[in-house]
This record gives structure tokens, sequence and C-alpha cells, in this order.
């Protein structure tokens, strides 16, 4: 199994027929002061599998920090991919992840790693950066 895209977004959504629709991609989380907390953000995911791996699996969602160490992780999420009773030689599943309230303690590089069935499939990067306040300059 492998990933198609993954993305980081303010807003994703998956209409009945299959449809995806991403609002506000990025790969920057700007903030005025660490440690910051971001509100929303929509991981979305799309996995393609061949036939031997349809049936259902386990994601697990892991945020990292620059040096490794766990943040925070979400899941086990349960997911189905394929349709034996078809004949297709592969299949496509999307999946949008909310994640609510995330605290970045200091600036710097920040990762999601994806796992399904406890192994490692893909990661997606970002970036916490910290704004310079301008103060404009007193007039004499």
């Amino acid at each position: 199994m492998n990933t198609r895209y993954i993305l980081l977004a303010d807003s994703a959504h998956l209409s009945v027929d299959g449809k995806l629709s991403v609002i506000g991609i990025f790969e920057n989380i700007n903030a005025r002061k660490f440690p910051c907390t971001h509100p929303e953000i929509s991981l979305v995911v799309q996995f393609e599998a061949t036939r031997k791996e349809f049936g259902n699996h386990t994601l697990e969602v892991q945020l990292t920090d620059d040096r490794d160490r766990l943040v925070t992780k979400h899941g086990p999420i349960q997911f189905a991919i394929g349709n034996k009773t078809l004949k297709n030689s592969f299949a496509r599943s999307g999946i949008i992840i909310r994640i609510i309230n995330i605290t970045m303690k200091k600036p710097g590089e920040y990762r999601f790693a994806l796992f399904v069935d406890n192994r490692y499939i893909e990661s997606v990067r970002f970036e916490a950066v910290q704004l310079q306040v301008i103060r404009p300059e007193a007039k004499a």
C-alpha cells in the first residue's frame, strides 16, 4: 500500500460520491509566540492498494518534532480499501483526519507520520515559524 497524496489543510470534505474538496493547503504554521496552539488541521490522505491488500486496515498518525520526539498521536483509525467482489487490480481510499488544538512548544520542523497496520507508510512535514513583530518607529 502506498499514498497517492498527503496534504495538510485548514479544512477538507469528502462528498457522498467521493469528491474531495480541500481548502487552505499549507506547509507553514505561523505564530507570534511559542508555545502556540493551532486550532485545527485537516490531514488529507489517499491510499492506493493492490488487490492482495484489499480489506480492513488500521491507521495510526504520529506527530513528532525536529528531534523525533512524539508530540501527539491519533488512532487507531479503522478503514477499508477495495472490494474483492469486483475484478479491479487496484483501489483507492481517501481519508480526512481532523486534528484539533495541536500545541507546538517551539518553532521548527514537525512531521505527521502514517502507519498502516503498524508499518510506516509516508510522512508530511510542516514548519512552525515564529513571526517577527515589526513595531513602527516613533516620530520625534
